[in-house]
């Protein structure tokens, strides 16, 4: 069977976009009509919906869903879990958005959300581990909240700039969230050894007293380092944490793991926000969303078998939500196909490894593993991959169903092209 030319979608001429997209214009898919309407209106009434579009699709960009209704849905699974982390998501957001306009980034990364979802993800992930993790002792202050502001406005500068290089190649190499990983870590680097200087002196008396009563209790050494990340208090109540392996509790636990992998994403351990995640994806694609869930269920159940500590980082959807967006970033740049089902499940394999090694490394520095594994891993398979007469790269994301059916009308296209050239040969 003929293949679309060079293994690769052709761009399609946009004349029937409309018909492609049929019931997924309006709320679903990438919702074009949302940026259509906008775009035909002038005046400065309509600036706070445009701003509106442009921040709830980067909210939703965090997950690929360049979908306004789902960074809604996302953004209310995130102030439940905690008004203030959906106040500081808005304060990044505004920030990138602004800083945008002011450089005269193209317009069309900031009505995507391309250019503030680092910004967004640098302001939930970092305060959700700086407020929870106490190695960080970081209060939200105004000192914190000035390291977001920076950064969230840095953000825009490194995605523009890596936006151009990747532009350079063909096919573009995905920027992903390079931007939020660099600043993520420079900031909590920074904050770390801001607030050490500072209690040093006040915090060593009570250090030495803390370390002569453990030795006192059991004999062990009080070592930072050495600290497992404590789980939230409610999740007590829906987790065993010393559960056997092949019980009943490890298959309840690893449902939930898959469940909460969705919030884990944004640094949020809450199972009703890691539901409307899920949400949110499945408004944008169905398809997206069922690689999203096999990335998670596979890192899951890989983390079983090779995290040492599979209580404490497996059941809060830690290796989950890597499996989730590794798996996730094939099903949108891939055509959705048998070929790159099984390229998802090699990339989440992948990412899990790269979990297990980096950890170790991380640890010494004691700043999280984050989504190392993920982009690392996503990275070398979209660019690295040789196309095969099944595998097909997208050319123009918009969302997996329109990608799928672009690509039977291409291959259709070439196959007649091909009758008529054997014709003609004839």
């Amino acid at each position: 069977m003929a293949q679309p030319s060079n293994r690769r979608l052709e761009q399609d001429n946009g004349d029937k976009l409309d018909e492609d997209l049929g019931q997924w214009h309006f709320c679903f898919g990438h919702s074009p009509a949302v940026d259509i309407y906008l775009k035909a209106k002038n005046g400065k009434a309509w600036l706070v919906p445009k701003f509106l579009n442009a921040l709830f699709r980067g909210i939703g960009q965090a997950t690929f869903a360049n979908n306004p209704f789902s960074g809604i849905l996302i953004f209310t699974g995130i102030v439940w879990h905690s008004l203030m982390l959906g106040w500081i998501q808005l304060l990044a957001g505004t920030t990138a958005i602004i800083t945008a306009l002011l450089i005269n980034v193209n317009p069309a990364l900031i009505t995507s959300g391309s250019i503030s979802f680092n910004s967004i993800l640098l302001a939930t992930v970092t305060t959700s581990i700086c407020d929870s993790n106490p190695l960080f002792g970081v209060p939200v202050g105004s000192k914190f909240l000035m390291f977001i502001i920076v950064g969230s406005s840095l953000s825009v500068f490194i995605t523009d700039a890596l936006s151009n290089i990747s532009n350079s190649f063909k096919p573009s190499i995905p920027i992903l969230s390079i931007p939020f990983h660099i600043l993520a870590v420079i900031i909590m680097t920074g904050l770390r050894i801001t607030v050490s200087e500072i209690t040093e002196e006040e915090n060593s008396d009570s250090r030495h007293a803390l370390v002569a009563a453990t030795n006192q209790l059991d004999g062990s050494v009080f070592n930072e380092t050495t600290s497992l990340p404590k789980t939230e208090d409610w999740i007590t109540e829906y987790i065993d944490l010393n559960p056997s392996f092949y019980s009943y509790e490890t298959l309840q636990n690893s449902l939930m793991a898959v469940i909460l992998s969705g919030g884990q994403v944004f640094g949020i351990n809450d199972l009703f926000s890691s539901l409307l995640v899920y949400a949110g994806l499945m408004m944008y694609s169905p398809i997206l969303t069922f690689m999203c869930l096999l990335g998670a269920t596979t890192a899951t159940l890989f983390g079983l078998f090779i995290s040492p500590f599979p209580n404490v980082t497996v059941f809060d959807g830690i290796w989950g939500f890597n499996g989730l967006l590794s798996c996730g970033a094939i099903g949108l740049f891939y055509v959705f196909r048998f070929q790159s089902v099984i390229h998802g499940i090699a990339s989440v394999c992948f990412t899990a490894f790269l979990q297990l090694s980096l950890s170790n490394s991380f640890q010494q520095t004691k700043v999280p593993v984050l989504a190392f594994p993920f982009l690392i891993s996503t990275i070398i398979f979209v660019c690295g991959l040789t196309y095969g007469q099944k595998l097909v790269r997208v050319p123009k994301i918009t969302f997996p169903e329109l990608h799928k059916k672009l690509f039977k009308r291409q291959r259709l296209r070439d196959e007649e092209l091909g009758v008529q050239q054997g014709l003609m040969n004839g």
